[in-house]
């Protein structure tokens, strides 16, 4: 009884002691997550405001049992901003994490290594929850996380969006690579309720994984491969045995991935055949799977037609029936308003893709006297009324000369105007 004491004890006082750190990007007493990190203790939650973060160097938990959460707005916007500014891996988590270690609600963007441009798990098994990777890149493979054992790791409700693997030799994994070096038969890295879009790589444009994995309730859309598996690629390392393996696929949408070799939506090789239930395989180019069959069947559920000769005008990897600018790269898109710079006439601007009558960067009116686009009708609009029109604000007559003549008009009309 004096143990169980002692033991109760002991789990409220580690509870109680647990604090919220907050991180801002100025005035706070901490504005680099890694300075909160080394100040936290296990247990605690370290509070990112809203914001760009630029560390200079990888965020790394150093084996703390923390959570690292961003804020969200009332509309559900994510508004913290791991940035790598393409210099370094943004998020590293190497040094034995388990899953209570969280991190919630963050965006991981514009990170740059050989491996996991976004997020390096080695020898670890954290929990990340609703999280977006965008636009991160890596030389060799996991453009947007690299997982390489010792734990198990579990993704909840995150998107995998435009990160990429590279292109310069095979490279595996646009979205996420799972390496067999570290991790055990009996380990199986889970993702469930994740969306992967318009990830690339030469194999598995969203997934590559050596190693046991479970995919639940998530979507894979416009991955593209130059070699094999546009939206997922189950392989085997060279001493895999039959039956080390035990993959599965759960209610999980396979739409419109694109593979130039083969395997537009899945490929399996031998010895890693997932299992498969409610799957919707359909639109993937060449064909919805290649290599070994996956066991179980699959519906059709696509909106989008089947690719049949896989045209490309601008050789973009892009199909041009899914091409959001057949005529152009739809690789990049600097405000991430979802569409592509060479169709977007603001390119800078997340609000617009036409600059309507006010401009770029500028909100529209829906004042029909307010001219200059500053919110309000007033004597601003006049002149620029006038300067648009190519006359003189103050040549009231319209002789081309502002005068006493001018004046004479402004002393006529004198006096209080007509409702």
């Amino acid at each position: 009884m004096k143990l169980l004491h002692v033991f109760c004890t002991l789990a409220f006082t580690a509870i109680a002691s647990a604090d919220t750190i907050v991180v801002c990007p100025s005035g706070c007493q901490y504005i680099s997550i890694n300075e909160a990190i080394d100040a936290a203790q296990d247990g605690d939650v370290i509070e990112l405001l809203g914001g760009t973060y630029f560390e200079g160097q990888p965020v790394n938990t150093s084996g703390k049992m923390l959570t690292i959460r961003g804020t969200v707005d009332k509309d559900g916007e994510l508004l913290s901003i791991l940035d790598g500014s393409d210099q370094h891996t943004v998020l590293e988590c190497v040094d034995g994490e388990g899953p209570a270690t969280l991190f919630k609600d963050l965006i991981v963007q514009n990170g740059k290594s050989p491996k996991g441009g976004g997020m390096i798990i080695e020898n670890a098994g954290p929990t990340i929850e609703g999280c977006v990777f965008r636009n991160n890149r890596s030389l060799d493979g996991g453009g947007g996380m690299y997982i390489d054992g010792g734990l198990s790791t579990t993704v909840n409700d995150c998107a995998f969006r435009s990160n990429n693997a590279g292109t310069g030799g095979p490279t595996f994994g646009g979205a996420v690579l799972i390496s067999e070096e570290f991790l055990k038969d009996s380990e199986v890295v889970t993702f469930d309720e994740c969306v992967f879009d318009r990830n690339t790589a030469i194999y598995g444009g969203g997934i590559y994984t050596l190693a046991s994995v479970t995919v639940t309730n998530s979507t894979f859309t416009l991955n593209q491969s130059a070699q094999t598996g546009g939206g997922m690629y189950f392989a085997r390392g060279v001493n895999t045995p039959e039956g080390a393996l035990d993959s599965k696929l759960i209610d999980c949408v396979f739409a419109d991935n694109l593979s130039k070799g083969i395997g537009g939506g899945l490929h399996c090789q031998e010895f890693h055949r997932p299992d498969g239930n409610g799957l919707s395989l359909c639109g993937n180019a060449p064909e919805n799977w290649s290599g070994y069959s996956y066991i179980g069947s699959y519906a059709c559920q696509s909106l989008l037609p089947d690719c049949g000769d896989c045209s490309d005008a601008d050789d973009d990897g892009v199909p041009d029936f899914n091409d959001i600018c057949p005529d152009g790269d739809d690789t990049i898109d600097t405000d991430q308003d979802g569409t592509p710079d060479f169709c977007d006439e603001c390119p800078t601007d997340p609000l617009k893709t036409t600059p309507g009558r006010c401009g770029c960067n500028v909100i529209e009116t829906d004042l029909p006297g307010d001219i200059d686009c500053d919110g309000d009708e007033d004597i601003d609009d006049y002149n620029a009324l006038g300067n648009s029109i190519g006359t003189c604000t103050g040549d009231l007559n319209g002789d081309g000369v502002v005068d006493g003549q001018d004046l004479a008009v402004i002393l006529a009309a004198w006096g209080s105007c007509a409702e």
